[in-house]
C-alpha cells in the first residue's frame, strides 16, 4: 500500500512503472487540489516536479495512482469503482476479481485494478449508476490513503501480486458487468476515439510491480 506522504516511495512507484502523485488529504470537498500532472500522463516527474511536492501542502498527504497510459514506460493501469463493496462482495465473480488481480476498498466502494495489454489503444473514462470505470486521464486514492470519513484505503489481499492484463478491456467489462450491454457509444478509445468492438477480451495473469504499493499505511 502507498504510504501518506513518502516521496521515495513515490519516486520508486515510478521507478517501476506505476505512474502516481501526492494529493492532499481530505481533497475530495475541502477545496485542497492535487498538483497539475496532466502532462504527467506523457512523461516522468521533473526534478522541478518533485522539489516542488516536497516543499508543498502535499508532503503529508494521501497517494494516488494515475490511470491510463502515462509516458516513459509506465503500465497502463486502470480502475473499475464499483460503488458499494456489499454488492460487489456478492456478485458471482467476486472470487475470480479477489484471486487474480488487487482489489481495495474506500469507505464504500471497491476498486478493482487491471492491466491493459500492451499495444491497447488508451481507454477513456465511463460512469453508469453502481460503476465508474477510471480511465485515461482519471486518478484514483491509492490503498494507505485517507478517505475524508477517517477510514483507510485498503487492499482486500496485501499478498496478490499478480494483475489481470485484458487484451479488450471493453469487451472485458461487459462481460463482467453485462449492465453495459449494449456498449455505450461514449466507452472508447481515450486516444482514437474510436470504440474497440473486438470479440473476446482475452486475460491473463501477469507478474508486476503491484507489490511496491502495499507497503503503507491502512492494512
Amino acid at each position: 500500500e502507498a504510504a501518506q506522504g513518502d516521496h521515495e516511495r513515490l519516486r520508486d512507484l515510478w521507478g517501476h512503472g506505476i505512474a502516481a502523485i501526492p494529493v492532499p488529504v481530505g481533497s475530495k470537498g475541502s477545496g485542497a487540489k492535487p498538483p497539475k500532472w496532466k502532462h504527467l500522463q506523457d512523461t516522468a516527474p521533473t526534478e522541478h516536479d518533485w522539489a516542488k511536492w516536497e516543499r508543498s501542502q502535499w508532503r503529508d498527504g494521501n497517494t494516488a495512482l494515475l490511470w491510463g497510459h502515462g509516458g516513459e514506460g509506465t503500465l497502463p493501469l486502470y480502475d473499475i469503482e464499483v460503488e458499494h463493496w456489499t454488492e460487489f462482495a456478492q456478485r458471482p465473480d467476486y472470487q475470480y476479481f479477489v484471486a487474480n488481480t488487487p482489489v481495495y476498498r474506500s469507505a464504500k466502494s471497491a476498486h478493482i485494478i487491471i492491466l491493459g495489454a500492451a499495444g491497447q489503444e488508451p481507454v477513456g473514462n465511463f460512469a453508469m449508476p453502481g460503476l465508474e470505470f477510471r480511465g485515461h486521464g482519471n486518478y484514483s486514492l491509492a490503498p494507505g490513503s485517507l478517505h475524508p470519513s477517517g477510514v483507510y484505503y485498503q487492499l482486500h489481499d496485501p499478498d496478490i501480486l499478480t494483475i489481470l492484463e485484458i487484451e479488450n478491456i471493453p469487451a472485458f467489462v461487459r462481460e463482467h458487468f453485462p449492465e453495459l450491454i449494449p456498449a455505450p457509444p461514449s466507452f472508447e478509445s481515450g486516444a482514437s476515439g474510436v470504440t474497440d468492438d473486438r470479440e473476446g477480451g482475452a486475460r491473463r495473469r501477469r507478474e508486476t510491480a503491484w507489490g511496491m504499493v502495499r507497503a503503507g499505511r491502512g492494512r
